[in-house]
């Protein structure tokens, strides 16, 4: 809904917040989004550092990376 919204307000070269409709959903995208990120923050990563080994993270980092067509140099 939210890329909708953007790509119609750039097709009309309009910006988007002029549009109250829009404006409400790009605002609620972005609740959603601090909310999400908070809750990473505050539970998911602190878990994360104490469970994930050196290995796990070397993995981790190479899949991600991968994801974005990249790879990562071996250390010598």
């Amino acid at each position: 809904m939210v890329r909708e919204r953007l790509e119609s307000a750039l097709l009309a070269q309009r910006a988007p917040a002029l549009d109250p409709e829009v404006k409400s959903v790009l605002l609620d995208f972005a609740r959603h989004e601090l909310r999400h990120l908070a809750l990473e923050n505050a539970v998911v990563l602190p878990i994360a550092r104490l469970r994930l080994t050196a290995a796990d993270l070397t993995t981790l980092s190479r899949r991600l990376a991968a994801r974005r067509g990249l790879v990562l140099e071996t250390p010598s």
